[in-house]
């Protein structure tokens, strides 16, 4: 079945009648737990969607960030209250800008505080810009802050921060993040 077909099956159960896999909005209510599922085909790949979208959509996941929708069990993320599509699609963009530590313990370059005015003024940049301004500023972060100190060689994404610095010159160097990624991954950098 295409991506389409799923979608359209999985909206007839749910009742979105003029459904359209293009529309940011439609894909976002896929994200919403709404089976007994734990993993719902529809609900991931609409997430899926979501992310291959890129920065096009951020403006429709930042409208939905006040959703207290619960989403489906398979976005929980790693919190003792249940994750709801706002978190979801909050998760969606900092994965995309923050892909370097996704889940850190390090600081947070975007937070549902400051993610609708960060939007604001960074909409006219392209997703590897916004990525080295995120990794930059971290970097700085981590390297200013004593409290950071103890956490530095344990980054989730990272074991080291020379391996995030690595990282700031691959994705620099390359067009792309998946091959900055698989540079770094396979220590090509």
């Amino acid at each position: 079945m295409t991506i389409a077909g799923m979608f359209t099956a999985s909206c007839q159960t749910r009742t979105f009648s003029d459904f359209r896999p293009d529309r940011p909005q439609d894909l976002v209510n896929l994200l919403a737990d709404t089976t007994s599922q734990f993993n719902p085909p529809a609900a991931v790949l609409a997430y899926d969607k979501l992310i291959s979208m890129g920065t096009a959509v951020f403006p429709a996941l930042i409208a939905s960030l006040p959703d207290r929708r619960p989403a489906c069990p398979c976005f929980q993320a790693d919190t003792s209250t249940r994750t709801t599509v706002g978190d979801a699609c909050l998760n969606i963009i900092v994965w995309q800008v923050e892909w370097y530590s996704y889940n850190k313990s390090g600081p947070s370059y975007l937070t549902r505080d400051n993610i609708a005015a960060w939007w604001q003024s960074h909409q006219q940049k392209t997703l590897p810009e916004l990525q080295i301004e995120a990794i930059e500023w971290t970097i700085a972060r981590v390297e200013a802050d004593d409290a950071y100190r103890w956490r530095r060689e344990q980054e989730a994404g990272f074991h080291t921060l020379t391996e995030m610095k690595a990282s700031l010159r691959a994705l620099k160097r390359m067009n792309t993040p998946s091959e900055a990624s698989q540079a770094i991954d396979t220590g090509a950098n």
